[in-house]
């Protein structure tokens, strides 16, 4: 059970941190990146 929990912290975290810097910095480039991967399943490609 802590490992989940980790790891929903950690996702909640970079959404509210780092990925609002990202889009500050980046803009629209950022928000297509963002459209085409996964936030913290890297290994499943969104289609």
């Amino acid at each position: 059970m802590l490992p989940f929990i980790f790891w929903a912290l950690m996702a909640v975290m970079m959404k509210n941190t780092e990925e609002k810097w990202l889009h500050d910095l980046y803009g629209e480039d950022y928000d297509a990146y963002c459209k085409r991967v996964n936030r913290t399943w890297p290994w499943f490609p969104r289609k």
